[in-house]
């Protein structure tokens, strides 16, 4: 899109429109809107006609069913703003390689490039427009969750 078909298309978008944009719900959500749920479900209060508002979806799902949810999303989105589907493919995702702090222990940057671009192949062949991962943090407290995901504290790894 042009910038000022991007533009035109948020001074169109409702509030509401613009806030589902900026939301993001687990795959599950999709799969049985009529249970009680928790997190982003129970907080946001997103009701039928909200969840086809929102920006995007985390979680895995089949090739099948991705496409399915987002034909539907299609159909009932006022502006056709297609849904993103995410993923965490932090190691590989068909093909699992070691976490990224182990990898940058080989000092082999040839080898974390081509892990990186099997991973992002694999996952945009599976339909996935966007992952959460190199994750370029400078590590500097172990007790963080994300340690694994991050290719140390030293900023030449």
């Amino acid at each position: 899109m042009k910038k000022e078909e991007i533009k035109k298309l948020v001074s169109n978008m409702t509030l509401e429109e613009k806030i589902g944009q900026l939301t993001q719900i687990r795959t599950s959500y999709y799969n049985n809107m009529n249970t009680s749920g928790t997190g982003t479900k129970s907080k946001l209060n997103i009701n039928n006609n909200q969840k086809w508002m929102i920006g995007t979806v985390l979680g895995k799902l089949d090739a099948a069913m991705m496409i399915e949810i987002q034909k539907e999303y299609l159909k009932n989105n006022r502006l056709g703003i297609p849904l993103l589907f995410m993923h965490d493919i932090i190691h590989g995702f068909k093909t699992i390689f070691p976490i990224p702090l182990a990898l940058s222990c080989s000092w082999d940057e040839g080898l974390v490039e081509k892990t990186a671009r099997i991973s992002a192949k694999e996952g945009s062949s599976s339909g996935y427009q966007a992952t959460f991962s190199p994750m370029v943090d400078i590590v500097r407290d172990p007790r963080w969750g994300r340690v694994i995901e991050s290719y140390g504290e030293d900023t030449l790894l």
